[in-house]
């Protein structure tokens, strides 16, 4: 009966997760794939799978993390100890400025993909199990439907698809690039520690130490890369089917039919299932750190920017407002996409409890008490809505004119 009465076979249909991110999805698993083990693929338009890496690249895949971590860790101790003990020598004679930047700079941004970073080498389901139940709710959406009942337009873009793969292959190349010159200026940790005793060094014991220290910092500007890319394609994903769920479901909420309402409700249950899902194992422990460190890098790029011009080394410049724009794509897409579930999932709740509990009575008050909102979960601070977008845009732009008039 409610198939007859609110299904058509000219449904308009669903997409949630727009083309774009299943085409660099697949390219960044051709791709990165040969140079650093990722554990998942998209293997189609609708679907990621898991990939059969061999213990030896399963090994590598966790290393990676854990090295990076430990690369961080260095990086924190040397700040702390420049600051402790004024050490003039731990820069090796170079600019003092420069060097210190390069460690804050090498301390802050490992830590804000640390929680992706071990997702994907400790939990390699949870991106299958994340992204795959966005086909399920777009059949869902598509086959719920009733006569002269409009789906919200498609966010997709034509410009989405080359601008995501671009951004693949550039973040994937700067990696290969940058680490070698990090090294040659002494901007790595690794100097302090693996640096020639004798003055003047022998060449072949330099290059060997040079070689050693691009080796170990390679693998982790790789993951840098790696992570940044992962969490742009799948964040830029799910956040938005979750924006493009709430709003189907928020505007499908005023059709007339009570029956239809219900069936609306149920498809919330179950997004709000795979919601606590997204939360328990990913966002909880991944978000903090990817808004608070995104938030310092943000403003250490625009203070970098500005006041590293003349300083900063002509090859490496770039990277500073490179750096800056890429947190403010996340800042700017995910924070807001994220917000705005939340608050969607709100306003839904509140037209359940209008429809269903003042204009029918009590006893559809369990339905509408089941029922929780939904939104992107920044571990025990709770969920990420518009009054972190706000304070995000008053705070950065605060701590970087306040960083830029005391240093």
């Amino acid at each position: 009966m409610f198939s007859n009465n609110f299904t058509s076979s000219k449904n308009v249909p669903v997409l949630l997760v727009p083309s774009g991110i299943w085409d660099a999805g697949e390219t960044l698993g051709k791709y990165y794939g040969k140079v650093s083990p990722l554990p998942f693929k998209f293997i189609s338009r609708k679907k990621v799978a898991l990939t059969k890496l061999t213990p030896w690249k399963r090994f590598l895949s966790a290393a990676s993390s854990v090295w990076m971590l430990v690369h961080t860790l260095i990086c924190c101790y040397l700040l702390a100890a420049a600051y402790a003990y004024r050490n003039e020598n731990y820069t090796d004679n170079r600019n003092k400025k420069v060097a210190t930047f390069g460690l804050v700079y090498l301390s802050i941004y490992p830590l804000c993909m640390s929680g992706i970073s071990f997702a994907i080498g400790f939990s390699p389901l949870v991106g299958p199990n994340v992204i795959n139940p966005m086909e399920f709710f777009e059949k869902r959406l598509t086959e719920l439907h009733y006569p002269n009942q409009s789906s919200q337009p498609s966010t997709s873009s034509i410009w989405l698809s080359p601008a995501l793969k671009l951004l693949t292959w550039g973040v994937l190349v700067v990696p290969i690039i940058l680490t070698p010159i990090f090294v040659l200026y002494d901007l790595d940790p690794l100097h302090v520690f693996l640096h020639c005793p004798q003055l003047p060094c022998p060449s072949w014991i330099s290059l060997l130490l040079h070689l050693i220290r691009t080796l170990l910092l390679l693998p982790v500007a790789t993951e840098l890369s790696k992570c940044t890319t992962t969490l742009l394609i799948v964040g830029l994903g799910v956040v938005g089917a979750c924006t493009k769920v709430m709003l189907e479901l928020k505007s499908r909420m005023e059709s007339p039919f009570v029956l239809y309402k219900m069936k609306l409700i149920q498809i919330y249950k179950e997004f709000q299932i795979w919601n606590v899902y997204l939360n328990t194992t990913f966002a909880y422990r991944a978000i903090p750190p990817l808004v608070f460190f995104g938030a310092g890098l943000m403003i250490l790029s625009s203070y970098g920017t500005i006041r590293m011009f003349h300083s900063a080394p002509g090859v490496l410049y770039p990277l500073m407002p490179g750096s800056g724009v890429l947190t403010l794509l996340f800042l700017v897409t995910l924070l807001p996409q994220g917000a705005r579930t939340f608050e969607n999932s709100v306003i839904f709740l509140h037209t359940v409890k209008r429809c269903l509990i003042n204009k029918y009575g009590r006893k559809r008050e369990k339905v509408s008490k089941s029922l929780r909102p939904v939104g992107i979960m920044c571990g025990p601070f709770g969920m990420i809505g518009r009054k972190w977008t706000l304070k995000m845009a008053q705070t950065i732009p605060d701590y970087t004119a306040t960083l830029l008039l005391t240093m």
